[in-house]
C-alpha cells in the first residue's frame, strides 16, 4: 500500500499490516505541510517487536518472520501519541507478552485501546506511562463509540473566549480538556460540565495567561495557534505560549 505523503497515519496500519502476511511496504516522506514528522519511534517499536524495517528511496518495507511479530519491551523516547498507537496495535497480534515505556497517556490513546478489547484483545495500564499487552490471535469485529475531538472541542472553547458570549460543546470531555479549561478560567471564562457535554462562557474581558505546551495532561501544542488568535493586544490579550516539547 502507499501514502501520498501522510506517513504518519499510514504507518499506524502496519503494525496490523504484517499479522499473517510475510512483508509489508508504505510509501512515506516522513513530513507533511506543517513540517517534519519523522516516523522513527514508529520504526523503532516495530523492530522491538521483530519486525525487520528498511527505508529505501522514501520507501519503508517492513516484515515479520513468520508472518507475526513477537511481544517484547518498547520504550519510546518520547511519549509520542502515534507511536504509542502503533505499538500498541502491534502488540495486540504479536506473539507473547509486550510491555510500552513512557507511553502517551492521551484520551485518544486510552480510546483506541478501549476500542482494541472490544474486538477481544487484552490489555492494561492504558493512560499511564507503562502499558502492558497479552497479544492475541485475532481480532472480531465490535462496536465503538469515539470520544470527541479534544482539540477541536479546545478550539472552539478558545473561539467562544475570544469573541465573548456562551457555548456548549456536545460530548466534550472536561478531563480531556484539564489544562485549557484552567487557562481558559485564569483568563476570565466560565467553563463547566453540563448532562451533554461543556459550556463556554465570557462576559468580562479577558486577562492576560502565560501557556507553557507540554506532553498530556499539559496544554496541547496543536492549540498554541488557536491561543494566539486572542492575542489582540492590550486588555484583551490572552497569552503567549511558550512550546516545550
Amino acid at each position: 500500500m502507499t501514502s501520498s505523503g501522510a506517513c504518519v497515519p499510514a504507518s499506524l496500519y502496519w503494525a496490523l499490516w504484517l499479522r499473517g502476511s510475510a512483508q509489508r511496504g508504505c510509501r512515506c516522506r516522513a513530513g507533511c505541510a506543517i513540517g517534519a514528522r519523522p516516523v522513527d519511534l514508529h520504526l523503532k517499536a516495530l523492530t522491538a517487536l521483530g519486525a525487520t524495517v528498511r527505508v529505501d528511496a522514501g520507501y519503508i518495507t517492513a516484515e515479520a518472520e513468520g508472518g507475526r511479530l513477537r511481544g517484547g519491551r518498547i520504550i519510546l523516547t518520547s511519549p509520542s501519541v502515534g507511536a504509542t498507537e502503533t505499538a500498541l496495535m502491534a502488540a495486540t497480534l504479536a506473539r507473547g507478552e509486550t510491555e510500552i515505556v513512557n507511553a502517551a497517556r492521551d484520551p485518544e490513546v486510552c480510546d483506541l485501546a478501549l476500542c482494541l478489547t472490544a474486538m477481544g484483545a487484552s490489555i492494561e495500564g492504558a493512560g499511564t506511562h507503562r502499558i502492558q499487552v497479552e497479544g492475541v490471535e485475532t481480532l472480531h469485529r465490535a462496536r465503538h463509540d469515539l470520544i470527541a475531538d479534544r482539540i477541536e472541542a479546545g478550539t472552539y472553547a478558545i473561539a467562544a473566549a475570544i469573541t465573548g458570549g456562551h457555548l456548549e460543546l456536545l460530548d466534550a470531555h472536561l478531563e480531556h480538556l484539564a489544562s485549557v479549561g484552567a487557562a481558559l478560567e485564569q483568563a476570565g471564562v466560565q467553563i463547566w460540565p453540563t448532562d451533554r457535554g461543556l459550556m463556554i462562557s465570557r462576559t468580562g474581558p479577558l486577562r492576560a495567561v502565560d501557556v507553557v505546551t507540554e506532553p498530556y495532561p499539559g496544554f496541547p501544542t496543536d492549540l498554541q495557534g488557536s491561543v494566539h488568535g486572542a492575542d489582540g493586544g492590550g486588555p484583551r490579550r490572552l497569552s503567549h505560549p511558550r512550546d516545550d516539547i
